[in-house]
């Protein structure tokens, strides 16, 4: 059988023009504790800052990112994810890059496989794939204990910067009616170069200067 060719697509700032992760978690707290919200989300900006201040990599931020569920229902985050999902739809101009909405198009119609890579979560990510009919993400999977609470941890590490790298040699390990050759990826910041570099045809998008850089030197597309 001939193997299928992937485009893989990094969600927030490459899909969508939000954070789609930090505005899901404003959104969260407002509902669960809105009395609690502003402080909890003020705590968790100055320990990013300190993390990042401090050299650390993006990967710990969203490590930190993911403790501040700790305790949250799972299925009250799928409910939750949907209500912000449909806030942000209602509210919010330019929502979509409308180029790689048109690549999307593109790639099916030549018969790619189409993949999101995110360090998000399925509850966050569901609605946001389901809106530009995307079926397969690859994410980060959430710790869940026996009571269908979050543990804030994660499982298998962030998804993201080489951690993307490595979710996309797993999918491509585990299906291998899909192949690498002739595969292409989009990403905007300099931590989806490790994605990137696995594709035949990459794609800098509205790239931050280190990704412009390095594509540039790399000759990789860039679509501004």
């Amino acid at each position: 059988m001939k193997s299928k060719k992937v485009a893989f697509f990094d969600v927030d700032g490459t899909v969508i023009n939000i954070k789609s992760m930090f505005s899901f978690m404003e959104f969260y707290w407002q509902y669960k504790d809105g009395n609690r919200s502003k402080d909890i989300l003020q705590n968790f900006q100055q320990e990013m800052t300190n993390i990042l201040e401090n050299n650390g990599k993006r990967e710990a931020v969203n490590q930190l990112y993911y403790q501040q569920f700790a305790g949250c229902n799972i299925q009250e985050l799928n409910d939750v994810g949907e209500a912000w999902w449909h806030y942000i739809m209602t509210n919010t101009n330019h929502l979509f890059n409308d180029d790689i909405l048109e690549k999307i198009i593109v790639h099916k119609n030549e018969d790619f496989e189409v993949v999101a890579v995110s360090g998000s979560m399925m509850p966050c990510l569901t609605p946001i794939l389901r809106t530009i009919n995307i079926k397969t993400a690859l994410c980060t999977e959430l710790g869940i204990d026996s009571n269908e609470k979050l543990t804030g941890k994660i499982i298998n590490g962030p998804t993201i910067g080489e951690g993307k790298a490595k979710a996309i040699k797993k999918f491509i390990k585990n299906n291998p009616f899909f192949t690498l050759n002739g595969s292409a990826g989009y990403g905007d910041h300099y931590s989806d170069i490790p994605m990137l570099r696995l594709m035949d045809h990459p794609h800098a998008v509205k790239p931050c200067e280190n990704l412009k850089t390095y594509a540039q030197q790399n000759n990789w597309a860039i679509i501004q």
